[in-house]
């Protein structure tokens, strides 16, 4: 257990890393296109992102989540490559069949997709990256799933810093909407290149092994819909604003709709590890592990979302201003109504994590089809009514319900503890914090980093005298950054 819940935590802290390039990386994107493209080109952007992504989760087949379940853990590199280029096969194929298919009816959806305004190349571009993105992604998906998380934050960390760069250059040639897509496109093929060669010489080539994709594609199916409808509950709202209230109105929604993901975001890290450790417990029945590792989890994750989400609510105005322009501004009440949805539903993916481990793929897609169904008809009737403020109250009742279902129906199967009282410290540490920040703003606002570290110091300071950590956490933590033997008390 020392020896794996070591790894459990360096691995945390490499994927935290890696997430905060992508934080940056994705912060320092929506200037650049909101102050050069405004809200209407911000919007264009967005929907091509959730485009791909959508008609990718078809592809895939929850391939991806079949993989990792009878693979973590594996160490038979024969058995490993025999699969891998099985699946990579069936999502080739699958990927240049919808990629067809969209090329061919491209004209017809693009004013429903992009809005009126015509980008030059706009469907070619979406086109190949649908035969692309997925294959890459099942990639990333390898590292994933061995735990090999220094590749994998080396290789995303370089992508990142490529995007960026790129998309700034092509958008400072005055290439537009058209540059920031081609900067997207470009940077997938060069990084599919680039993982594929690392991952063909740790398991080489081999014979695909076609017989395990019906058993794949039975495991993995529901979870293709479940994440279908997973996209849908997040990104329907977009193409219904779309069609009522124009394109504009997608940028600006999109604007705050990331600034609240912000805090998924900062989830992600632990989240990342937790699902192949979950499931490699549960293969080896080491089930007190199982219930330790749900219970630090859910506690480090609130512990470093709660006081990003006060930050988030107490500077929205500011942070709006900051990253874009008065024309976002109408936007930035609803960031508080997005900051909570997503802290919400943080917390329900674990709960969603222990049910695909489970086998309860059935009931994790049941969920999701409810939660679109719902989704997609409170959005129809709201956003005439109330504007993009409908949108955002509809995906906060529509987090709500999933976290409470998903938590509700794992915590039957596997009866986990939390812990309460660091929890209800944690909110107290940060509700502290957030009124310094908002007393800070007033006397230092174009310093943001140093009202954070100030706020942040405080928030520290709070944990640290409510007892909100143990001692033999805190042991552990100084341990693992300074010696290579660490000394954990085994805990319950």
């Amino acid at each position: 257990m020392l020896k794996s819940y070591e790894k459990f935590v360096k691995d945390i802290g490499l994927v935290f890393v890696t997430d905060s390039v992508k934080i940056l990386a994705s912060v320092l994107i929506i200037p650049i296109i909101t102050k050069t493209l405004g809200a209407a080109g911000f919007g264009i952007w967005n929907q091509l992102r959730i485009t791909v992504t959508l008609i990718s989760t078809f592809t895939i087949i929850g391939l991806h989540h079949s993989f990792l379940r009878h693979l973590a853990g594996e160490s038979d590199k024969e058995r490993i490559a025999r699969e891998f280029w099985a699946i990579i096969l069936a999502i080739f194929i699958l990927g240049c069949s919808f990629a067809s298919i969209f090329f061919l009816s491209g004209d017809v959806l693009y004013v429903y997709i992009f809005g009126k305004e015509q980008i030059p190349h706009l469907i070619t571009m979406t086109t190949v990256l649908l035969a692309v993105f997925p294959l890459d992604y099942f990639m990333t998906s390898y590292f994933h799933t061995f735990r090999q998380m220094k590749n994998h934050s080396l290789l995303t960390i370089a992508e990142m810093v490529t995007q960026v760069g790129l998309l700034a250059l092509l958008i400072y040639m005055d290439y537009g909407i058209f540059g920031a897509a081609l900067a997207f496109l470009m940077t997938k093929i060069c990084f599919l290149f680039l993982r594929s060669s690392k991952i063909i010489l740790q398991i080489g080539f081999s014979v695909p092994e076609l017989k395990v994709i019906l058993p794949y594609i039975r495991f993995g199916f529901p979870m293709v819909l479940s994440g279908t409808f997973f996209l849908i509950v997040n990104f329907a709202d977009r193409y219904i604003i779309n069609y009522f209230l124009g394109i504009q109105e997608v940028g600006i929604y999109s604007f705050v709709y990331n600034i609240g993901n912000l805090i998924m975001t900062i989830m992600t890290p632990i989240m990342y590890i937790l699902y192949p450790t979950l499931a490699e417990c549960w293969n080896n029945r080491q089930y007190d592990d199982l219930r330790r590792y749900i219970r630090y989890s859910i506690k480090y994750n609130l512990f470093l979302s709660i006081p990003i989400a006060f930050s988030l609510v107490v500077l929205s105005e500011e942070i709006t201003l900051t990253l874009s322009s008065p024309q976002f501004l109408s936007g930035s009440l609803l960031i508080p109504l997005l900051v909570m949805a997503f802290l919400i539903f943080g917390v329900g993916v674990v709960g969603e994590h222990m049910m695909i481990i489970l086998g309860k793929t059935k009931t994790v897609f049941t969920i999701y089809f409810s939660l679109s169904l719902l989704n997609i008809s409170m959005n129809i009737i709201l956003v005439p009514m109330m504007g993009i403020a409908g949108a955002a109250l509809n995906t906060l009742v529509s987090f709500v319900l999933y976290s409470s279902v998903t938590l509700s129906i794992s915590w039957r199967r596997i009866r986990f503890h939390l812990d309460y009282g660091p929890i209800f410290k944690t909110i107290f540490a940060s509700s502290v914090a957030s009124f310094a920040l908002w007393f800070l703003k007033s006397f230092i606002l174009s310093y943001f980093l140093v009202s954070w570290i100030i706020a942040g110091t405080i928030y520290l300071i709070l944990l640290y005298s409510l007892g909100v950590f143990e001692k033999r956490e805190i042991e552990f933590f100084i341990q693992l950054l300074f010696r290579r033997n660490v000394q954990m008390e085994r805990t319950t």
